[in-house]
C-alpha cells in the first residue's frame, strides 16, 4: 500500500513537470494531451494493455436439470463490479458495453440492461483492463479465491475467470454522456 501511494505521488509530480515543461514550449499542445489523458480516464476511447477476459454462462448442472436461464440479475453483476473495483478493474465492459462513472445496471420490464442497453442471455464476456499485469494477476488471484463464482452458481450461471493476458481490448463508451446536474458557468462566476 505504502510502495502504491509513493508510485501514484511519483507520476503525479512526473506528469505535473511534464505539462509545466510543455506549457513553456507549447500550451495548444498540453491542453491537447491533457484531454486526451481526462477522455481516456473517462471511458471515452478505447483501451487496449493487460486485464482479464471473464466469460458467464448458463451451468452445464443447470441445463442438465433443464433450468433455463433467460437472463443475468443486476444485483448479480453490480456485485461482480464491486469486486473488480475493488482490485483495481479500471476499464470494465459487460456484453461489449462499456462502464463508465454513470453507467447505469438495472431491471427494466424484466431485462437487465448496462447504458440502458439489454444484456444478453449468457453466454457473454465480462473484459477488465487493468494498469499493469502484475494488477491483473492480483484481480485474477482474488476473483479466483472469492465467492463470486458460487453467486453466480446460485443463479445457474458458469463464471469463468480467465488468465491475465498482456493485451487486452476494452471498447470505448459510445453513448452520449448526460450531466444533468453540471452546468458552464461564466468566467466571472
Amino acid at each position: 500500500l505504502h510502495s502504491e501511494l509513493l508510485s501514484k505521488i511519483r507520476d503525479v509530480n512526473q506528469t505535473i513537470t511534464k505539462y509545466e515543461n510543455l506549457q513553456s514550449e507549447s500550451p495548444a499542445q498540453a491542453l491537447n494531451e491533457t484531454l486526451a489523458t481526462l477522455r481516456t480516464k473517462a471511458g471515452l476511447t478505447e483501451v487496449n494493455g493487460p486485464g482479464l477476459e471473464l466469460t458467464i454462462e448458463p451451468s452445464l448442472e443447470g441445463q442438465a436439470l433443464g433450468q433455463e436461464v433467460t437472463s443475468i440479475s443486476p444485483d448479480l453483476l453490480v456485485h461482480l463490479l464491486n469486486e473488480i473495483n475493488r482490485f483495481n478493474g479500471h476499464d470494465v465492459s459487460i456484453d461489449g458495453k462499456r462502464i463508465i462513472h454513470s453507467s447505469p445496471i438495472r431491471d427494466i420490464n424484466g431485462q437487465t440492461t448496462v447504458n440502458s442497453l439489454t444484456v444478453r442471455t449468457p453466454p457473454f464476456k465480462v473484459r477488465i483492463g487493468t494498469e499493469s499485469i502484475e494488477d491483473a494477476d492480483k484481480l485474477y488471484n482474488h476473483l479466483k479465491s472469492s465467492m463470486i463464482a458460487d453467486d453466480f452458481f446460485i443463479d445457474n450461471l458458469t463464471l469463468t475467470i480467465g488468465e491475465p493476458q498482456d493485451q487486452i481490448g476494452v471498447p470505448a463508451f459510445d453513448q452520449a454522456i448526460k450531466n444533468t446536474y453540471l452546468k458552464n458557468t461564466s468566467k466571472g462566476d
